[in-house]
């Protein structure tokens, strides 16, 4: 305490009303988005954890007499000579020699510089701060009482200390409530100051209500102390015994277990954990009152628990909140209830605040979900549209969700819709907007997921041969060049007056175009070519693979007329990764049948059409060889054929 607490400094101190605590990470690889039509069914059944930070800072509200941090809040600013003074004030080891060197600043700040250089001689140079009017003392007052009372903040402290630490926090809030200004928010950490002595004094609820208005106030301090908070709460059974009657302390429990944040907690053998879980929800049972303001987490944490029998009854008490109807929804589900689950699910998207947000967390093979409860009540009101084919529908829902559920937006569109429904969808609700020639030009930036959607068209409707349709939906003017160059070559085979040397040229430029720009212009979106992810399938599992189809608990979520839908949107033929590489190879075959078969430019076109996929499918591309001796010349570079081609040379057919 040896150092000054000037406005730079005071600060620090300020942040002492934060009882320790400790975090845990894990390390869980690579962040890759949650699929939730790959795991229907745990999607429909599971109730995600909500937020702490969110369900902790609607605890309790905001005190109007008290700032809220970052808020209109104004700095304290020292004029430069003044914080001269203080500098050198600074640099002193008495009280004495600082104070003779305060000349020129007011008599608070002389006083308190010079008593917080010193911390035998700090009370009494700022008991004289005290005894200045009011008016006088100034920020310079509370900075004074703050700094007292943290210099009597110990685990150690004596009843008296703590008594009188208490009193100095107590000035500092009522004189911030009365109207002293307080620009380093002082007021706020001292609440934090006076909750951790009370729980030093075994007064557990008094603690949590000051510290929940601490974070009311927009002290993350405040927050990260009631996490604390929680851990005891949820890992000791005396202090949590002798503070559940009070609402607060139980809805601070609920969110603790709502929203998995003690790690401790859940460290130990399932076996443990449920039989811990069980027992606090029994507590709480018997502790909560009717008019208690959170049954409906009372209830969420209830279903996440198995007690969906208990989770129900407390539904009934719960109101119409959104979480309530998005609880209602999945237990009649669970009990098979489809159109009741509808009409709760209906229920829900509008009771929920579309700003509610609970943030990241893990899903399904420890993907990264950002839970959003509107997106993701659309998201699962999507399932329910396809189970009943209702398409479209599901499409629509699904869409709302596309910046967090993007990758399941793409396997409707592509697998489930038809060419004819995605094309009057994106007319309807993905029109192309102006935008500047700098954005279109720009192959790779990040665009938004409408100008995907439009893309994901356009390269359908060019696997269906629709070309001069699919050019109006290419976003990207890259893509679309290469489109156009593409259709021209492919345009210029069905010259009847062309020569057969030049339409071998044409087709080689067409597979050329195609093997080199296929993933931009033709490919899938999702499986099996990935566009979405740059061609990476790295752990980005298709809607309507087989493990996912094949799945017992998916099953009854995949109608029929799904995979029907899903099978026909593939590839007639090797639906293999990069599907565009065998179009290519075909048209290169294409270019070589044109040619004479004993020329070296035949003998080349071959093998760089087996070089495509020979990697993937050596079968086939040991049929073109098969063709190529057969019908072809061998040359000193033969043996490589598919693996080392010579550039092709139209010249030498």
């Amino acid at each position: 305490m040896a150092s000054i607490r000037t406005p730079k400094t005071v600060l620090t101190l300020a942040m002492t009303g934060l009882l320790s605590f400790s975090i845990t990470s894990q390390a869980c690889g690579p962040d890759l988005p949650n699929r939730l039509l790959t795991y229907r069914n745990s999607t429909l059944m599971v109730m995600p954890e909500g937020d702490f930070y969110f369900e902790a800072n609607k605890l309790l509200p905001a005190d109007p007499k008290l700032p809220v941090m970052g808020v209109n809040h104004p700095e304290l600013e020292l004029e430069p000579s003044v914080q001269t003074i203080i500098d050198k004030m600074r640099e002193q080891q008495t009280a004495e020699a600082a104070y003779a060197l305060g000349e020129g600043l007011t008599p608070a700040a002389r006083l308190y510089t010079a008593g917080a250089v010193d911390p035998e001689k700090r009370a009494e140079y700022f008991q004289k701060i005290f005894l200045l009017p009011k008016e006088e003392q100034g920020e310079w007052g509370i900075m004074a009482h703050y700094t007292l009372g943290s210099d009597l903040v110990s685990s150690e402290s004596d009843d008296t200390q703590q008594a009188t630490a208490l009193e100095h926090f107590d000035y500092v809030i009522n004189a911030v409530k009365t109207g002293q200004k307080d620009t380093l928010n002082l007021a706020i950490s001292s609440l934090g100051q006076q909750a951790r002595i009370l729980w030093w004094q075994g007064k557990y609820p008094e603690s949590a209500h000051l510290y929940a208005q601490q974070a009311a106030q927009g002290d993350g301090m405040g927050i990260l102390s009631l996490k604390f908070v929680v851990g005891k709460l949820l890992n000791d059974d005396s202090i949590r015994q002798k503070s559940l009657h009070d609402p607060l302390i139980q809805q601070l429990t609920i969110a603790g277990m709502f929203t998995r944040i003690d790690p401790h907690f859940y460290t130990a053998t399932q076996s443990v954990i449920t039989k811990r879980t069980d027992k606090i929800l029994d507590e709480l049972n018997k502790n909560v009152s009717d008019a208690f303001p959170n049954m409906d987490r009372l209830a969420a944490l209830a279903y996440q628990a198995g007690q969906y029998d208990s989770a129900a009854n407390i539904l009934k008490r719960a109101g119409d909140t959104g979480l309530a109807w998005w609880l209602r929804a999945k237990l009649s589900l669970r009990n098979g209830d489809i159109n009741s689950a509808t009409d709760a699910y209906a229920k829900a998207a509008t009771a929920f605040p579309s700003n509610e947000e609970w943030g990241n967390q893990r899903g399904e093979n420890f993907a990264l979900e950002y839970i959003i409860p509107s997106c993701r009540i659309s998201a699962e009101q999507s399932i329910l549209a396809l189970k009943r084919d209702d398409f479209v529908q599901a499409m629509t829902l699904m869409y709302n969700t596309r910046n967090i559920y993007y990758q399941d937006v793409s396997d409707i569109a592509e697998r489930v819709l038809t060419i004819e429904e995605l094309k009057t969808f994106v007319d309807k609700h993905a029109p192309r907007r102006a935008s500047s020639a700098k954005e279109d030009e720009e192959e790779g930036e990040e665009y938004e997921k409408v100008s995907s959607l439009r893309e994901l068209l356009a390269r359908r409707l060019m696997r269906a041969e629709r070309y001069q349709e699919a050019i109006d939906y290419f976003v990207i003017s890259e893509h679309r060049k290469n489109a156009e160059r593409f259709i021209q070559a492919l345009e210029k085979t069905k010259d009847k007056n062309a020569s057969k040397k030049q339409l071998a040229i044409d087709y080689y430029q067409a597979a050329l175009i195609m093997r080199e720009q296929g993933l931009e212009i033709r490919g899938y979106e999702m499986a099996p070519d990935f566009n979405e992810s740059g061609g990476n399938s790295f752990n980005r599992e298709s809607l309507f693979s087989s493990e996912a189809v094949k799945s017992s608990e998916n099953q009854p979520w995949i109608s029929p007329a799904q995979l029907t839908r899903a099978k026909t949107s593939l590839p007639k033929t090797d639906d293999w990764r990069f599907h565009y590489r065998w179009r290519a190879m075909e048209l290169a075959v294409k270019s070589a049948d044109l040619l004479p078969p004993k020329s070296e430019a035949y003998a080349a076109v071959m093998c760089e059409a087996a070089s495509w996929v020979i990697a993937r499918d050596p079968a086939t591309a040991s049929t073109l060889y098969r063709t190529y001796t057969k019908n072809g010349t061998q040359y000193d570079w033969s043996p490589q054929f598919g693996r080392s081609c010579p550039k092709v040379n139209f010249e030498q057919s």
